[in-house]
């Protein structure tokens, strides 16, 4: 069976505003890769409950997949008995995976143990896939080479346009996209809010919320290959 690692934030607040994952982006992705054979296990910088944007359960925001997931009692346990990322043996999963949400560029990027690891797990030549402000996990990893494991790549995530849309450009510890730019990667957007998936070697990446369920397609396409079989 194929494992993949879910890593999620712990940050519960974005400046004044309560924050945490984007549901819609841990939920979708997680039955998909459920169907597909994978073992999912959860892990975050403090361990614990994962917090969520509560706007994430706005009546707007909610899909099946959400819903479901509040409902499945496995699942919620999950999320709310997650690993810690120190406590954590990446090496025993074949693929990592960043859900979103604002929480991401909180305390992801500021882990030094997640970047120490991470940087490992690139090199090894194992899938990193991250969505909307997950990328955000990937800003401090390094490669053996000490360079960034985003430069040279073609990636994405919400993109700055975005952030002015929804009004938390001032809020934010920094701009996702312009930081991604600054690493080296070859970042470009879809317009704001529709759906976008990039890959690019062992680094998948996707824009914004719309695109949860098009990530997920692509993690399994990627090892639905001859070349990426286990």
């Amino acid at each position: 069976m194929k494992s993949i690692l879910f890593i999620t934030t712990s940050a519960a607040k974005l400046d004044e505003s309560p924050t945490g994952i984007w549901f819609e982006e841990l939920s979708t992705p997680y039955y998909a890769l459920l169907k597909a054979g994978f073992s999912i296990d959860i892990c975050s910088p403090k361990g614990g409950k994962v917090p969520y944007d509560p706007r994430a359960l706005d009546k707007e925001n909610i899909v099946p997949s959400v819903t479901k997931f509040l409902k499945d009692e496995e699942a919620m346990q999950k999320l709310s008995k997650s690993k810690k990322i120190s406590a954590t043996n990446f090496d025993k999963y074949d693929a990592i995976f960043f859900p979103g949400g604002h929480g991401a560029v909180v305390d992801l990027p500021y882990d030094k143990v997640l970047a120490e690891k991470l940087g490992k797990f690139f090199d090894s030549g194992k899938l990193i896939s991250a969505i909307c402000h997950g990328p955000g996990g990937l800003v401090k990893a390094k490669r053996r080479d000490g360079k960034s494991i985003v430069e040279g790549l073609k990636l994405t995530a919400f993109s700055n346009a975005e952030e002015e849309a929804i009004g938390v450009t001032d809020k934010v510890p920094f701009l996702l996209e312009s930081r991604l730019k600054e690493l080296g990667g070859i970042y470009s957007a879809a317009k704001i809010f529709k759906e976008n998936v990039i890959k690019d070697k062992n680094l998948i990446t996707a824009q914004n919320p719309a695109s949860s369920k098009a990530v997920a397609e692509a993690i399994i396409k990627y090892y639905s290959s001859a070349k990426n079989k286990f």
